[in-house]
């Protein structure tokens, strides 16, 4: 499993427990929330079994560490989201929208890839779970992170 498809299932999990308002979940909740993310037709058993998945460990781990951090760090993460957005503020952001904007943000946060790859996977993202074919998501999601990434450079 490529980061782009661990990207995926992040966003997907992000966006069920922002749903839900979720923000406490064990280790057995999350295994299930992944599993589900992965594969939403077919029962999740637990313990995941990672070969019905093809993902090996260390996707696991990425994906794990990527969730409960974002959600450890949801205040300060949205703190650096709404310093960045200009007569918009992030209870407007759809859920999906969110979820891939506060992915984008951790990562650029904590240096996880280049700041470029990571506004591209994001716009990627958007392409493919949000925009209406008219691009209008895309580039306000681009010009969002965009400000995050330069604002982050210049602390």
């Amino acid at each position: 499993m490529e980061r782009h498809t661990c990207r995926v299932v992040i966003i997907r999990v992000l966006y069920s427990l922002d749903l839900n308002k979720q923000t406490d979940f064990t280790d057995e909740e999350l295994d299930y929330q992944i599993g589900y993310a992965i594969d939403p037709i077919n029962d999740v058993e637990l313990p995941l079994n990672l070969d019905n998945y093809e993902l090996t460990k260390n996707n696991l781990s990425f994906i794990k560490e990527s969730i409960k951090n974002i959600i450890l760090n949801i205040e300060e993460i949205d703190t650096i989201i709404e310093k960045n957005l200009q007569k918009y503020t992030i209870s407007r952001f759809n859920y999906v929208d969110r979820a891939i904007i506060r992915l984008a943000t951790y990562e650029l946060k904590n240096k996880l890839a280049p700041s470029q790859v990571v506004i591209n996977e994001a716009i990627e993202l958007t392409k493919e779970y949000s925009n209406l074919d008219d691009d209008l998501q895309v580039k306000f999601n681009n010009k969002v992170l965009d400000n995050i990434s330069k604002g982050l450079s210049n602390e």
